[in-house]
């Protein structure tokens, strides 16, 4: 039977009832260079942890973190104070050669405390080392930072009771910024000329949410689904694209028969496998392939 991807009446909204997935042919899942093993992707669940979607493992909790169920967000993990971080270990390697990174986040309205969505580092190394993706409420400014290099996004907007997409990609020359307020719609970009080849930097295998060892900063606003892709650099049209679904990235839509064809528009790129897994209620999964042919 023919068939074709079921699509959201509104693709900027929670998709619930969808399990998260991994889809490969998504723009941000390009796997780069092979020796670094590719992307890291984790969803918040109810449960007050999040869990990493292609490895089905949950994180490792420090801190008293708690999950709210937002209208717009789903699943939303706060952690309310600096001693609560979740860690993700024997992740994707990022060597210290590394000089172009994508990290995207669904993320509540950031506010008078620091939100460290996700940062990779080396087990080792408590304090440097890695990319961080965050929202630093003394610059006050979006941030990336590589290995103690920090670069800004200052035109962002926050809307209190929001929540957004946020997204940078940057490689050795230049860095871009997206963010999406995912109630009404509205996209601020901005564009930085100063490239991820500086700051020290030390080799990373641990993924972490709220803060790193021995600096837990927290993420009091909240966080939905947050990713990393290792080796990958998309342009500022690129990150527009991703703009229009931002969650078929953590939650690849399905299909269904042709017949159903005019019930949405079509709007993202369309993947030929989805590997989604389900959880339980005490953490163990099942894994499916979910075939989409043309």
């Amino acid at each position: 039977m023919l068939s074709q991807r079921i699509y959201r009446q509104n693709p900027l909204a929670y998709p619930a009832g969808v399990a998260p997935g991994f889809g490969p042919t998504h723009m941000a899942s390009a796997p780069g260079n092979s020796q670094y093993n590719g992307v890291f992707s984790c969803c918040a669940l109810p449960n007050g942890n999040m869990y990493s979607v292609k490895q089905g493992t949950p994180g490792s909790i420090t801190g008293t973190p708690t999950t709210n169920i937002d209208g717009r967000a789903g699943p939303l993990l706060k952690l309310a104070t600096s001693a609560s971080y979740l860690q993700f270990g024997n992740q994707p390697n990022v060597p210290s050669t590394v000089t172009q990174h994508t990290m995207a986040v669904i993320v509540g309205a950031g506010g008078a405390s620091n939100d460290a969505w996700i940062v990779t580092e080396s087990i080792s190394n408590s304090n440097s080392g890695g990319f961080a993706f965050f929202w630093n409420a003394g610059t006050p400014a979006i941030q990336i930072q590589r290995g103690g290099l920090n670069i800004s996004m200052t035109n962002y907007v926050w809307t209190a009771g929001h929540t957004y997409f946020v997204v940078v990609s940057g490689n050795a020359s230049l860095v871009n910024f997206l963010q999406l307020d995912l109630v009404n719609g509205k996209i601020i970009t901005q564009v930085v000329a100063t490239g991820l080849s500086g700051g020290s930097f030390t080799t990373a295998n641990t993924y972490s949410v709220g803060g790193r060892q021995g600096q837990a900063l927290g993420c009091p606003d909240g966080i939905a689904a947050a990713m990393a892709n290792i080796n990958l650099y998309l342009s500022m049209p690129q990150l527009l694209q991703w703009a229009q679904s931002p969650w078929d990235f953590w939650y690849p839509q399905v299909r269904a028969p042709l017949m159903f064809s005019g019930l949405g528009p079509k709007i993202g790129a369309v993947s030929s496998v989805v590997f989604r897994r389900t959880f339980s209620p005490v953490g163990t999964r099942v894994g499916s392939r979910q075939s989409q042919a043309t």
